[in-house]
């Protein structure tokens, strides 16, 4: 039942707090995705006390709805990554094992709309400065430069 009533609040926060939330500011890389008119945008890469939070936006360019569906693999997300030095950092997990991102990614975007969607890695080392996100579905985000706070 506790996971049930998480994934709604959370969907309920997505779908209905003002998109400046999610920190609508700066692009900081745009990547074309396979869903036609859909572009994908990370708006955040911010890396604090051992964990990387991505944030990134799809937004509907094209002239009709779009269909956005993602296989997470139940929650799982093993499509799901980042890399750095040859190495991949998957979503993190919390004790449960429920990966720390929405467990699920399908929903219809209106024209000119968005949908918000995030996830936590674990951080790279402090040296390392920028990273590749590998999302199903979207062309590879290279070399996004990881923000400290």
């Amino acid at each position: 039942m506790k996971k049930i009533i998480w994934f709604l609040s959370v969907m309920l926060f997505m779908f209905w707090m003002p998109s400046s939330v999610f920190g609508q500011g700066d692009v900081i890389q745009m990547q074309q995705t396979n869903v036609a008119g859909v572009i994908a945008e990370v708006i955040q890469c911010k890396r604090k006390k051992g964990v990387l939070n991505i944030k990134v936006r799809f937004t509907n360019n094209g002239n009709d709805k779009a269909s956005l569906r993602i296989d997470t693999h139940h929650g799982d997300y093993k499509g799901f990554y980042v890399t750095a030095k040859n190495k991949k950092y998957f979503v993190l997990k919390d004790t449960e094992g429920i990966a720390l991102a929405p467990k699920y990614i399908g929903v219809e975007i209106k024209k000119g709309e968005s949908y918000y969607w995030w996830a936590k890695f674990p951080a790279p080392p402090a040296e390392i400065k920028e990273v590749n996100i590998v999302i199903p579905k979207v062309l590879p985000f290279e070399d996004v430069e990881i923000t400290d706070k």
